[in-house]
């Protein structure tokens, strides 16, 4: 049972609408002092380039994922590699595992460039998530 009178049940009310209020310009707001502070550090041409070099990134960061979520043993995929070693042998073991260990190596290293970049670049990460956050409707 709720024990509020009328008045404070008003007020909460209007709290409430303030708060959603302050809630839908805190990321535009955001982003304006981002995109302040960036017009220090870059140019507009360089942001750009910058945005574009991150977005390339990222897709192949996650085209690599899932390249080494579906790439399997050439023989045997669902075996472990004790069982696998214990078959065929160490060396014959290792040429079916191969495909998996590339797309290891490929992930690890698009992954390590991605870190790099947002290490460089923190402002162009932040910026490009502040657009999306921005971009989002109220029922994304």
């Amino acid at each position: 049972m709720d024990h509020k009178n009328p008045i404070e049940k008003r007020a909460d009310e209007r709290a409430a609408k303030l708060i959603a209020t302050l809630e839908a310009i805190r990321a535009p707001l955001s982003a304006v002092a981002a995109l302040a502070l960036a017009d220090e550090f870059y140019t507009k041409e360089e942001r750009q380039s910058l945005y574009a070099q991150y977005a390339s990134l990222q897709e192949a960061d996650e085209a690599a994922r899932q390249k080494l979520f579906s790439t399997e043993a050439t023989q045997d995929p669902g075996l472990s590699w004790e069982d696998r070693e214990r078959k065929y042998g160490r060396d014959v073991a290792k040429q079916h595992i191969a495909p998996n260990e590339d797309a290891m190596a490929i992930k690890m290293s698009i992954s390590l460039r991605l870190t790099d970049f947002m290490k460089k670049h923190p402002l162009i990460v932040r910026l490009d998530r502040l657009k999306r956050e921005i971009g989002k409707g109220p029922h994304d």
